[in-house]
């Protein structure tokens, strides 16, 4: 069905599923959701649970409940198609390791996250974005970056706060990151929802910024998550307006979709937004799970 939406080609999104199984909408509350591209599966992290969809939406696999595994945080698919997990654990360790294990969630191994650099401070990551051979880490409390290998090892460290010209008590007061992506060209990508902007940092580490707050659309209310396509379009969910925008490289407004109700196709306090393979998938509160719906670029 078609979604209501505001701007030039959105009218082509469309509402395919939500994510289920053989009972029904599974009811989950701003999960991660991230998809593997290659087999054109989702993968949820939710507790201590790691879940798996496939291309239609249903759930073929879970896993979890493994002390070895730990409480999964964020998930990722290796090029082999073994998984690596983000994943925290009740051993004291002071921040999150990298768990290898394969499709099934059998462990295969741990890799602490290593190279912080002196000066760096605390770093404890709890996002993760792989792009090709590098792992893209964030603190989002802190407002802390890092670029590391698949075996945790860090390579580049970055202060977001320092580079946006924050002071130590100006970060504290933002309240830190919400969402965060990275690209295949180095950039990463961040929003602010106390600042109600959303940001690209180049690959060389200049930031540039786009949005307004507003509630006419192309505006920001309460700016959550963020993604950007093969295309170069960036998609930004809105918490608080309840929509879904989409902005071209420049930072040109494009579109926007959805609308605050528990229909089929609307939605209901959106937080994560996930692209792949010309599909969007939505995180949203309570019994509205994740939604997905096809796009218009791949």
């Amino acid at each position: 069905m078609a979604v209501p939406s505001y701007g030039g080609a959105a009218g082509n999104i469309t509402y395919l599923f939500n994510l289920s199984n053989f009972t029904g909408v599974i009811p989950f509350t701003w999960v991660r959701v991230v998809s593997d591209q290659a087999r054109n599966e989702v993968y949820v992290c939710d507790g201590n649970l790691v879940y798996v969809f496939n291309a239609f939406g249903m759930e073929i696999y879970r896993f979890g409940e493994d002390d070895r595994l730990g409480i999964p945080l964020d998930v990722t698919v290796l090029e082999s198609g073994d998984l690596l997990l983000l994943s925290i654990f009740n051993d004291g360790s002071p921040s999150p390791s990298l768990i290898l294990c394969d499709y099934r969630g059998e462990f295969l191994g741990r890799r602490p996250v290593s190279g912080i650099p002196d000066g760096f401070g605390t770093f404890t990551p709890t996002r993760m974005v792989l792009r090709g051979e590098k792992l893209y880490l964030a603190d989002l409390s802190q407002m802390k970056a890092a670029v590391a290998d698949q075996v945790g090892f860090i390579h580049e460290s970055i202060d977001i706060a320092e580079i946006l010209g924050m002071k130590v008590k100006q970060a504290q007061d933002y309240l830190g990151l919400n969402g965060f992506d990275a690209d295949h060209e180095g950039n990463i990508y961040f929003t602010m929802p106390t600042l109600f902007k959303a940001y690209r940092l180049s690959a060389n580490r200049t930031a540039e910024s786009f949005g307004r707050p507003g509630g006419a659309p192309g505006r920001f209310g309460v700016v959550a998550g963020i993604a950007v396509d093969q295309s170069g379009t960036i998609y930004v969910a809105d918490t608080l307006r309840c929509v879904v925008l989409a902005f071209d490289r420049d930072f040109n407004f494009l579109y926007e979709f959805g609308y605050r109700t528990f229909r089929p196709g609307g939605l209901v306090a959106p937080k994560e937004v996930t692209v792949s393979l010309g599909r969007i998938y939505v995180t949203q509160q309570g019994i509205r799970g994740v939604t997905a719906y096809q796009g218009i670029s791949n």
